[in-house]
C-alpha cells in the first residue's frame, strides 16, 4: 500500500514519532501512510453508492433493482457504521497524528491534512450519531419469535 501512495503523492515521507509509533505499525505522521489498506475500505463507500443507484434505475430487471436496493441498504447501515466502529480507535490515533504535523506545503500534504481534520471531526461525533441512531430505531431491533 506505501508503494501505492508514493506513486501517487511523491511527497518525502518523514519518519516515526517515536520508535514505539514505529513498532505498533504508525511508520509515519501521514494519515493515508498509517491507515494503510482501511482507506480501500473508506473510500469504496462512494463506489458503492453509485452503483446501488445505478442498479436501481434499472427497470427492465427486478433481480438488478433489488441488488440496488440490497446494496443501499448494506452501505448506509450495515458496512459504514460496522467499519467506523471497528477501525474507530485506528481512526482517532492516525488524525491525532497527522494533526501533530499538519503541513499545507503541496497539495499531497493539504489532501491528507484536510481527511486528517475531517475524520477526527467524525470521530468526535460518531458516539453522538450511533446513540441517537439506536435511541430513535431501538423499536425496530428485535429479536426473531422461536417456533
Amino acid at each position: 500500500m506505501d508503494l501505492l501512495f508514493d506513486y501517487l503523492f511523491d511527497v518525502e515521507v518523514p519518519g516515526p514519532i517515536t520508535e514505539n509509533f514505529g513498532t505498533v505499525g504508525f511508520g509515519t505522521t501521514f494519515f493515508f501512510y498509517n491507515l494503510g489498506s482501511l482507506v480501500l475500505a473508506l473510500f469504496s463507500f462512494p463506489v458503492f453508492v453509485v452503483v446501488s443507484k445505478v442498479l436501481k434505475r434499472c427497470t427492465f430487471s427486478r433481480n438488478l433493482m433489488r441488488r440496488g436496493v440490497n446494496i443501499e441498504r448494506s452501505i448506509y447501515w450495515n458496512q459504514t457504521i460496522d467499519i467506523l466502529s471497528t477501525s474507530y480507535t485506528i481512526l482517532i490515533v492516525c488524525s491525532q497524528l497527522q494533526m501533530i504535523a499538519l503541513d499545507w506545503s503541496s497539495w499531497p500534504t493539504c489532501l491528507m491534512s484536510g481527511f486528517a481534520i475531517y475524520y477526527f471531526f467524525i470521530s468526535i461525533i460518531f458516539p453522538f450519531f450511533q446513540a441517537f441512531w439506536c435511541y430513535k430505531n431501538l423499536h425496530r431491533l428485535r429479536d426473531e419469535d422461536f417456533q
